[in-house]
């Protein structure tokens, strides 16, 4: 109570030229006090709702990367139950068969067949094959029966005109997949 009444004194002492000074020292004060609270108020909301989006980027791009994984299992396993169906699989007796099927024989001029490691414990065999003076019906229905097997896939087309017209010569890059001994 003697501190109340010793402010009390001192503001009834004072002149009123010095009152109002100390009343607006006062509120000036009270006005930067708050101003500050107010900054450091929205500084400190801007900068947690910048976590918050980089947290939400970091989230959504976890959630993709799952999806992908997710999708990349689904692919591995299905490319190892088409493996497992025919393990004796050979790619150049496949487009020999092919290539009598669809009366290419006499077309096909150079295979080569190349094997590199991949990862995830696969080998991968390309067989590179030139076929020349064949027509574009010759060789959609050839690419059709490589997309329907799905042991085979198309790596690489090359198409030119061929010296002789109507036809065309194709080189032709076909692979599969071997699952690595273990």
């Amino acid at each position: 109570m003697k501190f109340i009444n010793k402010i009390t004194d001192f503001v009834e002492n004072l002149e009123k030229r010095q009152f109002l000074q100390l009343v607006g020292g006062i509120f000036l004060a009270l006005l930067l006090v708050c101003g500050l609270i107010i900054y450091f108020y929205y500084s400190k909301t801007n900068s947690l709702l910048r976590d918050i989006k980089n947290v939400n980027s970091k989230r959504t791009e976890a959630r993709e990367l799952l999806t992908r994984n997710l999708a990349v299992n689904q692919q591995r396993e299905k490319v190892d139950e088409i493996l497992k169906k025919d393990k004796n699989f050979k790619i150049g007796n496949y487009f020999n068969t092919l290539a009598e099927q669809q009366r290419l024989s006499t077309y096909v001029k150079d295979k080569q067949i190349t094997t590199s490691d991949i990862e995830q414990g696969y080998t991968e065999i390309k067989l590179s094959v030139s076929i020349k003076n064949i027509n574009m019906k010759q060789l959609v229905d050839l690419l059709e029966k490589i997309e329907n097997n799905e042991r085979v896939f198309t790596k690489k087309l090359d198409i030119t005109k061929s010296e002789k017209l109507p036809v065309i010569d194709v080189d032709i890059v076909i692979a599969t997949l071997e699952a690595k001994p273990e």
